[in-house]
C-alpha cells in the first residue's frame, strides 16, 4: 500500500538474543571498515544554555535527576521508593532534584512531590525536548529508572545510576557512566523484558550508599 518495494525485518530467532548495543557496533564497524568503533559518545550543548540553568539554582547544591517517568509500570521503580529517597538524602546533604517524568505521567509526578518534606526540587514534565536537555547536562547526577533521561547524562559525562527491573543490561552496556542496580535475588544476566522483578527488591538504603559512593 506503501509503495515500498522491499520489506526488511529481524530474523525473530536473531532478535531474541540480539544485543542491540554489540549489533549497531558491528554494523558501524562493517560499513566503515574499521577495527574497533566507541560506544562511548560525547553530547554537546551551548555553553549559554547551561549558564542560563546554572543561573537558576545555588552552585554548591548537588543536583540530581530523578527518572521516575519511563516507556511502562514494570520498568519503574515506584514514586513512593522515590519520595522516600528524596527525603532521605536531604536529612544528610545539600541537594537540589529535577523531578523527571513524561507529559501523560503528571500523576507519577504529584505522588511523589505530595510526600516531599523540603521543597528543593522542580518538576521537568512541561517542558519540551529542546528546554529540557540543558537541565539534564547541567545535573550531577541521574538517578532512576532506564528511560530517555539517563542516556542524556550518561552522554554527558554524568554518573547514571539506573533500576534494571524489567530491561536487559544491554540496553545501558554502551556507557561506562552507568551504574546498574539489580534486585537483590536475581542476577545482571537475567534479567530482561518479562522479568517484572518487584521494585521492592532494590531498598532505598542501598540506592543511597550508592549515591554517596560514586560522590565521593
Amino acid at each position: 500500500l506503501a509503495g515500498i518495494k522491499n520489506v526488511s525485518i529481524y530474523n525473530i530467532f536473531k532478535k531474541k538474543n540480539l544485543h542491540l548495543v554489540k549489533a549497531a557496533k558491528k554494523l558501524t564497524e562493517d560499513f566503515l571498515q574499521i577495527s574497533n568503533c566507541p560506544t562511548e559518545t560525547n553530547f554537546f550543548i551551548k555553553e549559554d544554555q547551561l549558564k542560563k540553568v546554572n543561573k537558576e539554582f545555588t552552585n554548591n547544591k548537588f543536583k540530581i535527576v530523578i527518572g521516575a517517568g519511563s516507556s511502562g509500570p514494570t520498568t519503574r521503580w515506584g514514586s513512593k521508593n522515590f519520595s522516600e529517597l528524596i527525603n532521605q538524602l536531604n536529612k544528610s546533604g545539600d541537594y537540589f532534584f529535577f523531578i523527571l517524568c513524561g507529559p501523560n505521567e503528571k500523576e507519577i509526578e504529584n505522588e511523589i512531590i505530595s510526600n516531599l518534606e523540603k521543597e528543593n526540587h522542580i518538576s521537568l514534565s512541561d517542558k519540551n525536548i529542546r528546554e529540557l536537555i540543558p537541565y539534564l547536562c547541567a545535573s550531577d547526577m541521574y538517578v532512576g529508572n532506564d528511560s530517555f533521561g539517563s542516556h542524556i547524562t550518561s552522554q554527558s559525562g554524568k554518573k547514571s545510576i539506573v533500576m534494571l527491573l524489567d530491561s536487559p543490561k544491554a540496553y545501558t552496556d554502551y556507557s561506562q557512566n552507568y551504574y546498574r542496580m539489580v534486585p537483590n535475588g536475581f542476577h545482571i544476566e537475567n534479567i530482561t523484558h518479562g522479568t517484572n522483578a518487584d521494585p521492592k527488591l532494590i531498598t532505598v538504603e542501598e540506592v543511597i550508599k550508592t549515591i554517596n559512593q560514586l560522590r565521593n
